[in-house]
Order: structure tokens, then C-alpha cells, then sequence
């Protein structure tokens, strides 16, 4: 497990610096691991084109780590910039959904054309390329029990992977096009101390920070598992991952409410305030 841990660290070091220093890559906000995981499976396909060395790796700890970044997705989901959003949030939302609905129809209509299992068809649509890897290995799971369907586990993971690089390598110049076209020049405004107004605000990690934040991820995993199995079984499949996910935005939210809550100035404050402040 550590020398396939250690590689997986040093391709995404690897992508990162590529993403940096190459001009076309930062411009266009090509992700670190999308450069670095194509240029690894490059020099994998030729070390066996070539010399016939294939690479196999431990996934052990594949499960573990797909949990705790479920569950660390959970715990930075605050649900009051949502609110921020506002009516266009809403329209965002409500123009992506027949989209989805596009794709898991094109799909199914694909497979019955081509003879297969319609199911594959929604493998190949939105389970993976809206839910990624880890939705779409919760669900093969399921589906190759009940439909026992051969392969369907390797299928999932690439189409999982092509619909990942495709959003990646195809997102990052699309982007850059629409902020060219409305970005506004007072948006670039330097802040006093040397960054940038509306820019990402970063925290300071010490040692207290990093321990709170990893019990946070495994305190919402645990508990994760422990609803995934005590409602596992039931007529919709639910990514086990996604209970950690709940949970960990319900830790999020919810010390936001306390520690709203406990720093307000009056503590008869009503519960309404309360709620307003969060």
C-alpha cells in the first residue's frame, strides 16, 4: 500500500508542477491530477507497448480515503453561501437538471441500440459523469448483483475517468473564454494588505487545526457507515459515501449554528436571531 500511495503522491506533484510552469496548462486551469495522470498512463502504455512491464497497484485504502473526502466535501459545504446565491443559484440548478435527464436517456437509448443492458447505458450517463468514481462504483456494485453483469466495475471506472478528463481538459478554456468575456476591471482591485478583493481567503493550518479538522472527517465517517448499514438494503441505492457526505455538512452547519450562537453579544437573544445568524 505505501509504494502505491507514494506514487499516487508524486504523479500529482508531478501534474502540479507540469500545471504551474507550463504557460498553456496555468492558463487554462488544467487540474494538477488530470496532467499528472495522463502523462503517467502514457508512460505506463508505452513501458508495456514496448517492454511488456505492467503496473499494478494496492487499492486497500481506496475505500478509507473515498470516504474521508466525501466527508471533508461535507465539512467545507456552508450552507450559507448557498443562500448567497440567491435566485440565480435556483436558475443554475433548474438549468442543469434536464441535462442530467438528457444524459441518462442518451445513454439507455446507446445501450438498447447497440444490444446491451440498459443499465450500462446509466453507468455511462449521469452516475459517472455527474457522480465520479464514487458514485459510479457504489452503484456498480449494486447493479452487478442484481442484474449480474460482467464487468460492469471496469466499465464504470472509465467512464468515470474519460468523463473526468473531458470536464477537465474541456472546462478550463471554456471557463477562461467566459471570465475574458465579463470580467470587470475593478475586480482585480488590490486589497490593503496585498491580495486581492474578493480573492479566496486563506487560514493559517497549525497543529490544533489539522487534528480538529481529521477528527472531524473521521467523526463523519464513522457515523457514515453506521447509518449506511442500518439502512442498507432498502429500495434506493445510496452511495455508502454519501451518508459521510451528510454528515459531515450537518457537522459543518451545525457547530456554525453553536458557535454563532455562543458568540452573539446578548445571550437572551431569541431563537429567531439565532437563525438569521446562521
Amino acid at each position: 500500500m505505501l509504494p502505491s500511495l507514494l506514487a499516487a503522491c508524486l504523479v500529482l506533484l508531478a501534474g502540479g508542477l507540469m500545471a504551474q510552469r507550463v504557460p498553456f496548462l496555468a492558463r487554462y486551469s488544467i487540474p494538477a491530477p488530470i496532467v499528472g495522470g495522463l502523462i503517467f498512463a502514457g508512460i505506463a502504455l508505452l513501458a508495456e507497448r514496448t517492454a511488456g512491464l505492467g503496473i499494478t497497484f494496492d487499492t486497500s485504502a481506496k475505500t478509507p480515503f473515498l470516504l474521508l473526502f466525501f466527508a471533508s466535501i461535507g465539512l467545507t459545504a456552508d450552507l450559507a453561501l448557498l443562500r448567497r446565491g440567491g435566485p440565480r443559484f435556483l436558475r443554475f440548478l433548474f438549468a442543469l437538471f434536464p441535462f442530467l435527464i438528457a444524459q441518462d436517456a442518451l445513454g439507455v437509448l446507446m445501450a438498447r441500440l447497440l444490444g446491451l443492458h440498459p443499465v450500462l447505458g446509466l453507468v455511462a450517463g449521469s452516475i459517472t459523469l455527474v457522480g465520479g468514481h464514487g458514485t459510479g462504483a457504489a452503484y456498480a456494485e449494486r447493479f452487478a448483483e442484481e442484474h449480474d453483469i460482467l464487468g460492469v466495475m471496469g466499465l464504470t471506472m472509465t467512464s468515470a475517468t474519460i468523463g473526468l478528463i473531458l470536464g477537465g481538459v474541456i472546462g478550463g478554456p471554456v471557463a477562461e473564454r467566459l471570465v475574458g468575456r465579463i470580467a470587470r476591471p475593478e475586480a482585480a482591485v488590490a486589497a490593503p494588505d496585498g491580495g486581492v478583493v474578493g480573492g479566496p481567503v486563506s487560514t493559517p493550518v497549525t497543529a490544533i487545526s489539522l487534528v480538529a479538522a481529521l477528527a472531524a472527517a473521521l467523526a463523519a465517517v464513522i457515523v457514515g457507515q453506521a447509518l449506511g448499514s442500518a439502512l442498507e438494503g432498502g429500495a434506493v441505492t445510496v452511495p455508502s459515501f454519501l451518508w459521510s457526505l451528510v454528515v459531515g455538512l450537518a457537522i459543518r452547519n451545525g457547530a456554525g449554528v453553536v458557535a454563532c450562537v455562543c458568540t452573539m453579544p446578548h445571550p437572551s437573544s431569541s431563537a429567531r436571531s439565532a437563525f438569521l445568524c446562521f
